[in-house]
């Protein structure tokens, strides 16, 4: 090696590059002196190996035979190097009283009911101007009605995209609107699905945007279906499926007049709009299905639903979905297909 050689080094204790004659030097300078400077390492007892006398056949022979071997060690480390252990203080609790026994929470509310979702919302509406973020807004809702943050993420989100897409207006005049929904109530009345989709072969058809035309049906929607609770669209399905079952002699053309027909509540656009969103499985084609064992149960618990009084506290597929383990979207493919094959010509 030629004299006034270095080597480029890395410290191993503070990763800094430094430039050494050692090749091995692991330590730069200053970590060096740290080193050197820190006080000393406790000492351990020493133990050392038993010493055992050498057999003299001068002395007396009695003495070493049988004797037992001597070990030599410190039994009591130097006091200035050795630290002091000392007990860890305990909470000091006062003579006589009695500890407060410790009340388990109940876990958070996993299950959205109607009623609680409007809390959520109307805790949103009061609280969304007074917290910058929306992940702490989410956390003090979930606090302050006791409710897991997913479900009141979850609500919040779907509320948004509401009030999203009700931002959006129509900007047709109201005669191409009657134009949009008369063709647009045909092929829902007739069960005409053209490939491109219904809004855009009627934007083709009357050369106007496909937005416009998203629009004008959604806001017929809107107010058509709004007006319908969750408790009588259940009641419309059960009576769909009364009819198939029992009166088998209907066409599917002809159920919505004798669905609004048989319950006072409803129209016949309205009957209308709502089986043709049961049978709607133009975006469930590429959700895969489950065992088919899933499937059969899935079904049967279709059944005992349409035969209950109300609906459960949760949306349909959801409820199955945790029910059966399954996704929420494979459980609506499955009761669309189900209803499809029912589906009367």
């Amino acid at each position: 090696m030629s004299p006034g050689m270095k080597f480029r080094r890395s410290c191993n204790s503070c990763n800094t590059t430094f430039f050494a004659e050692d090749r091995k030097a692991f330590l730069c300078p200053k970590c060096v002196k740290k080193k050197a400077a820190a006080p000393a390492v406790v000492s351990k007892p020493s133990f050392s190996k038993s010493n055992y006398s050498s057999y003299n056949s001068s002395s007396n022979p009695s003495s070493s035979f049988g004797s037992k071997p001597s070990s030599s060690f410190s039994s009591k480390p130097d006091t200035a190097t050795s630290k002091v252990f000392k007990p860890a203080q305990k909470k000091f609790v006062k003579p006589g009283s009695k500890p407060k026994p410790r009340i388990a929470r109940q876990p958070k509310t996993g299950i959205l009911t109607d009623e609680l979702k409007d809390k959520i919302i109307t805790s949103y509406l009061t609280s969304k101007d007074l917290v910058d973020s929306i992940k702490k807004l989410h956390a003090k809702i979930s606090h302050e009605l006791w409710v897991k943050p997913k479900l009141v993420a979850d609500t919040i989100n779907h509320l948004r995209k509401q009030e999203k897409a009700l931002s959006e207006v129509c900007s047709l005049s109201n005669e191409d609107k009657e134009r949009v929904l008369k063709i647009y109530l045909k092929l829902v009345h007739e069960d005409i699905r053209p490939i491109e989709g219904r809004r855009n072969h009627i934007a083709n058809e009357l050369n106007l945007p496909p937005r416009e035309v998203i629009l004008a049906v959604r806001e017929w929607s809107n107010n058509i279906m709004g007006q319908l609770s969750r408790q009588q669209l259940f009641l419309i399905e059960k009576e769909y499926w009364r009819i198939i079952t029992q009166e088998r002699y209907h066409t599917f053309a002809d159920l919505p007049k004798v669905i609004s027909k048989n319950l006072d509540f409803v129209s016949i656009e309205q009957s209308s709009r709502w089986l043709d969103q049961l049978h709607d499985n133009t975006k469930l084609v590429k959700v895969p299905l489950p065992e088919e064992e899933k499937q059969k149960q899935i079904i049967e618990a279709y059944k005992q639903y349409l035969a209950q009084a109300e609906p459960p506290p949760q949306a349909l597929h959801t409820t199955f979905a945790k029910t059966f383990g399954v996704k929420a979207l494979q459980v609506h493919k499955i009761l669309c297909d189900y209803r499809c094959q029912l589906k009367p010509a």
